[in-house]
Order: C-alpha cells, then sequence, then structure tokens
C-alpha cells in the first residue's frame, strides 16, 4: 500500500466517501444507537414488557441493516421489486 505525502492514510481512503455511502453508514450508526438504548433500560428496569419490546426492536434493526437497507440484498424491497429484479435508481452501483 502507498502512503499519501498530504496524509498517512493509505491510498486516500478516507478522503472521498460517496454520499449514499456516507448516509448508510449514518443511518447503521443510529440503529446502533436506538439498539444499544433499548437494551439498556431493559437491563435497568429488568420488566417483561420492556424486555419483549427491546427483542421486537432489536430484530426490526436488524432486518433494516441487513435486509431492507442492504442495495447487495435481492430481497430488499426498497432497491430490488418483488420478483428479484434492481429498480432503476442511479446511485446504486
Amino acid at each position: 500500500m502507498k502512503a499519501t505525502k498530504e496524509r498517512n492514510t493509505p491510498n486516500n481512503a478516507d478522503e472521498k466517501v460517496a454520499a449514499f455511502e456516507q448516509k448508510r453508514r449514518n443511518n447503521l450508526f443510529l440503529w446502533a444507537l436506538v439498539v444499544v438504548a433499548v437494551n439498556a433500560a431493559w437491563l435497568l428496569t429488568k420488566n417483561n414488557m420492556v424486555q419483549a419490546i427491546s427483542t421486537v426492536i432489536t430484530v426490526y434493526a436488524f432486518y433494516r441493516v441487513v435486509v431492507y437497507d442492504n442495495h447487495k440484498n435481492r430481497y430488499s424491497r426498497r432497491f430490488y421489486d418483488r420478483t428479484g429484479r434492481r429498480l432503476t435508481d442511479p446511485k446504486i452501483k
């Protein structure tokens, strides 16, 4: 790997990130914060209802991150139709 002269990052890896990739990373971070907050609330209360709610929110967050927001997953309704054909979106590579 060749380091640049301006910075010590290899191949300018941190300089240019596509806008949709930055939005995806921010969304991933947001869902991680939600899951941590809900599970922390369950740990503090030890209530069965809060546990059920935290489980549902955690599973939904995993679904959003792994299936729905993933542009490489053909089961994603956001990027593919119900038959598995890619929707036309110029932002996706």
